[in-house]
């Protein structure tokens, strides 16, 4: 068995140029050939949906699924809240116009939660389980 690797410099405009009129003939910059591939759909689950990744983040926080609040927003709440984040990052905190907006037309939708000692857990669309605790 070899103990030692052996690189050479490539040229990248070669490469391109191999790929250009169809399958590479001189260099290999595939990891197999697209027949090989074994007959599976094209993956249509955001990587970062929610169904994916609750299960994991509850099971790690030892929380009972059935604890679990939702909460839908419309997308003009979530712009109402998108916005005033934007605002309060410049400042460190939220104008008078902001607060009302938000208790106008965001509050209303949290009014049902209960509010355990512990927080809550906040997750808005598109972003990272790890972002938003609270």
């Amino acid at each position: 068995m070899p103990t030692s690797m052996k690189f050479s410099r490539i040229n990248y405009e070669a490469v391109e140029e191999d790929i250009k009129p169809g399958p590479p003939k001189r260099f290999n910059s595939r990891f197999c050939d697209e027949k090989l591939l074994p007959p599976l759909e094209r993956p249509n689950e955001r990587p970062y949906g929610m169904q994916r990744w609750l299960p994991t983040i509850l099971e790690s926080r030892d929380i009972d699924p059935s604890v679990i609040q939702y909460v839908r927003l419309s997308r003009r709440q979530g712009h109402v809240l998108l916005e005033a984040s934007g605002n309060a990052m410049l400042t460190g905190q939220f104008n008078r116009a902001t607060v009302e907006k938000i208790r106008e037309e965001v509050y209303p939708a949290f009014s049902e939660l209960f509010i355990p000692a512990q927080g809550l857990f906040v997750r808005l669309e598109f972003s990272s389980p790890k972002d938003a605790t609270c």
